[in-house]
């Protein structure tokens, strides 16, 4: 761990990933068909995966609607379970750097500063 007061991480955001940055195109369905807003032809795409954002109102079969629209809840850790949560340098005041766990994080020059949480409660 550094002794010197440079931050463990940058707190600014992680350079953009070409293949993660969206482009929202507008569309219509016009007879069952994905056609662009103007009517017209989709822009030359390559395959790619997408989601389709519609209102409700357009999902005709209340089952379908039902399936796309039922809200789960899932457990994702037990009551005591430790995790590490990975803090900014400029929220660990220096005095308490050194009670931190550092760590590489991925596409990073620095590691990174954690700080162990144990839950009282199930992480849903």
């Amino acid at each position: 761990m550094p002794t010197d007061d440079r931050p463990f991480a940058e707190n600014r955001p992680q350079l953009p990933d070409s293949a993660l940055q969206k482009v929202s195109i507008m569309v219509r369905i016009v007879a069952r068909r994905i056609v662009g807003f103007d009517g017209g032809a989709l822009p030359d795409l390559g395959d790619c995966i997408g989601d389709l954002v519609i209102p409700e109102r357009a999902v005709r079969n209340p089952e379908v609607l039902r399936q796309l629209t039922d809200k789960t809840t899932q457990q994702l850790f037990d009551k005591g379970a430790r995790l590490l949560c990975r803090l900014g340098a400029r929220h660990i005041p220096a005095s308490l750097r050194a009670k931190c766990r550092a760590a590489k994080v991925e596409n990073s020059p620095r590691p990174g500063a954690f700080v162990e949480i144990i839950l009282d409660e199930p992480l849903l």
